[in-house]
């Protein structure tokens, strides 16, 4: 129920479902520790083997990605919270 696509997730909550999944791209072995700070970066760089969208419509997904980020006043290039800004509230 707590998961964007249409099938099972293991999570508990939509919370838990946000902090599990940041947690992994901030200090998992793939994203932020090797400098990989854009939205293209984590979710489709072809070539890259360790990639977040391994097939479908890769392209499409980084585009829909790339437009709520910036609806949401987030950039796409660097994905991070900005310098002193406090996660829940300031």
């Amino acid at each position: 129920m707590y998961n964007v696509w249409p099938t099972p997730s293991p999570f508990a909550s939509w919370a838990n479902g946000i902090n599990t999944v940041s947690h992994g791209i901030a200090l998992g072995q793939y994203y932020f520790t090797r400098g990989r700070f854009s939205a293209a970066g984590i979710y489709f760089t072809p070539g890259q083997k360790d990639q977040y969208c391994m097939s479908g419509n890769c392209q499409g997904g980084l585009g829909a990605i790339t437009q709520d980020l910036r609806a949401l006043g987030g950039d796409p290039d660097d994905v991070r919270f900005p310098a002193g800004c406090k996660v829940g509230g300031g």
